[in-house]
């Protein structure tokens, strides 16, 4: 009997959020952005785009995978192995 793996991918959002940490004018203070950079980084993670929380979804944040992608453990990973997709926030397939 053969077993099956489902294989996870890293999922990103496809475009960029019009209300995103590293937009011009974020909701947050430039210190508070720095910090939570920061310490997404030293986790070894990936910015959760906060539209994505909203729907109860984990993606990666668009922006922050783009100037990011090589600086934590996940991102490159998923690169290397071809595990990155790129998806809509709400794809008819969800």
């Amino acid at each position: 009997m053969k077993l099956k793996k489902k294989i996870s991918t890293l999922q990103v959002l496809n475009n960029r959020s019009d209300e995103c940490l590293f937009s011009p004018n974020p909701i947050v203070s430039q210190k508070r952005k720095e910090l939570i950079i920061e310490q997404t980084l030293d986790q070894d993670r990936y910015f959760t785009s906060h539209k994505a929380m909203i729907a109860s979804r984990d993606l990666c944040c668009r922006v922050f995978f783009d100037i990011h992608k090589y600086d934590s453990l996940v991102t490159p990973l998923a690169i290397q192995l071809n595990l990155v997709e790129f998806v809509e926030l709400f794809d008819s397939k969800q």
